[in-house]
């Protein structure tokens, strides 16, 4: 590790706090964020510091520190030219929606979702659709058309990413979609 430079280094110290985040220590995975995103910054790693951002606003909304995540969402935003990537776009939406949920903005949180749904289609298949969708459900009114059919989006895109899954790693697969859930809407412990 000490002999990689540049975006090699940039991208295992992001693959050091994912691992970290995903062993349950936010204060390794911190530390481990805010050094890729300093490396980032010096090697000028445009859209590794993007993913590096969106980790950092993720981990903000799972810790309940609204202010920050919206001041990193911001920031994020004016990054226009790395937003015309679809799926960093759709990270970043995936975001705004959790955030103004957790805000009480269910009417922003709508606009985000509708904002979604052409790059969804677009895009045909995309990681993180179903809790996007599961998102997008929780921003309308429980028994709404819209709430009723983001949930349909939701389950089927949940049950397309975990069939696309080797048999071996469907458990922990579907343990990890439901952590990320529960993380944005404000239910992680």
């Amino acid at each position: 590790k000490d002999d990689v430079e540049g975006e090699q280094r940039v991208a295992f110290l992001l693959a050091t706090a994912q691992r970290a985040e995903l062993g349950g220590d936010a204060a390794a995975a911190g530390k481990a964020l805010d050094d890729a995103a300093s490396e980032a910054a010096a090697s000028h790693a445009g859209v590794l510091a993007f993913r590096i951002g969106l980790e950092q606003a993720r981990s903000a909304l799972a810790r309940g520190d609204l202010a920050k995540t919206q001041r990193i969402v911001a920031s994020l935003n004016a990054e226009t030219t790395l937003l015309g990537q679809v799926p960093l776009r759709l990270d970043l939406i995936e975001i705004e929606i959790a955030a103004a949920l957790r805000a009480g903005q269910t009417t922003a949180a709508q606009g985000f979702y509708r904002e979604a749904l052409p790059l969804l289609k677009d895009v045909g298949r995309y990681a993180h659709a179903a809790s996007l969708h599961a998102l997008g459900a929780r921003a309308f009114t429980p028994d709404s058309a819209n709430a009723v059919e983001a949930k349909k989006a939701s389950d089927a895109a949940r049950a397309r990413i975990l069939g696309d899954a080797p048999a071996a790693a469907r458990d922990t697969l579907a343990t990890r979609l439901d952590a990320r859930l529960r993380q944005e809407v404000g239910d992680a412990k």
